[in-house]
């Protein structure tokens, strides 16, 4: 399977932040990295950030004042892309399925249930019957990296890829 790029952004996120980490590492994919971006943090965020990445050669950790998923985007080397809030990963499999959703279906997008519950079904469906169905939260979705190749700015990076997406798994 192809690399997965997660972007993690957090600022004074110290509560969150080893259960972020701790349900990605869980995951039963391998081929991941992890791109914690912090966007100055007063807290000793950066600093758990830090010994991390000292644990796991697949966490990154940067710092920058400037969008963090701008910045995150530039950093990623995986063919596919995840942004990560403060989200229970309460599904071990939950990347595996994704990917293997997007793969099996030729789709661009794979998203996964609102509840974060474990995933069983999926549908295929037309990106431009859904594409106002969605608040512009990128969280929740595996993109293929292409799709943000090229975006005006940063607020309308979601709706770029939505708008080139051909296909998405959506998981229900």
């Amino acid at each position: 399977m192809d690399k997965i790029s997660i972007i993690v952004p957090v600022l004074n996120s110290k509560e969150h932040l080893n259960r972020i980490i701790m349900g990605l590492l869980k995951q039963t994919i391998n081929d991941m990295e992890i791109i914690i971006v912090d966007s100055g943090s007063s807290d000793s965020t950066l600093d758990m950030c830090k010994d991390w990445s000292f644990l796991d050669n697949r966490i990154k950790v940067y710092e920058t004042k400037d969008s963090v998923i701008d910045f995150g985007l530039k950093k990623a080397t995986g063919k596919y892309i995840l942004f990560l809030d403060n989200l229970n990963l309460n599904d071990n499999t939950m990347l595996e399925k994704m990917q293997k959703a997007l793969i099996q279906n030729n789709a661009d997008i794979s998203i996964y249930n609102s509840n974060y519950s474990i995933i069983t079904n999926y549908l295929v469906c037309d990106s431009i019957n859904i594409i106002n169905d969605f608040d512009g939260c990128l969280w929740n979705k595996l993109f293929k990296k292409n799709l943000f190749n090229s975006y005006n700015n940063i607020e309308d990076v979601f709706k770029t890829a939505l708008k080139k997406a051909v296909r998405i798994s959506l998981f229900v």
